[in-house]
């Protein structure tokens, strides 16, 4: 069973309390200050740790009051492990953009540097995936022929 630390395992411990000269030697107040953290805290942190690890065939999560959505206590392991976005984080929960938001930001990133004159935004917006270049070539080709030909 887990336990909190109270007021009365912090009473008398530490240096709150004390007059503003305790009147200690320099080793008796150097074990004061040291007080809380080596006779409270680590006590019970290091049970707490024993507790856990002692704990045969109950998953940790559970240990420690861990409560899935559907109200089960839950393996703390295995929800963190699990990818599937279990508490439904959405981008626009966490104030983060959108793959829309990315794309709009990339462009005009792109853009905005000048870069833009190269891109397929630019170039493809038939999204035709050829190299604009031959396809220039190939019609301006294609309309001299024609002209010499009369067919223009």
């Amino acid at each position: 069973m887990f336990t909190k630390i109270t007021e009365a395992d912090l009473k008398d411990k530490g240096v709150i309390g004390l007059p503003d000269t305790p009147g200690l030697s320099t080793s008796d107040m150097q074990k004061k200050f040291e007080e809380t953290a080596r006779d409270v805290i680590i006590p019970a942190f290091n049970k707490l740790i024993e507790d856990l690890a002692n704990a045969v065939g109950v998953s940790g999560a559970s240990n420690v009051g861990v409560v899935l959505k559907d109200g089960s206590a839950g393996n703390l392991q295995q929800h963190v492990l699990d990818q599937n976005n279990p508490h439904g984080i959405t981008a626009e929960s966490i104030g983060a953009m959108d793959a829309a938001d990315v794309q709009k930001a990339i462009s005009e990133a792109v853009f905005n540097t000048g870069s833009a004159d190269m891109t397929k935004a630019v170039y493809d917006t038939e999204n035709r995936q050829q190299d604009v270049y031959k396809y220039t070539d190939d019609a301006i080709a294609a309309a001299i022929t024609d002209a010499l030909n009369g067919e223009v």
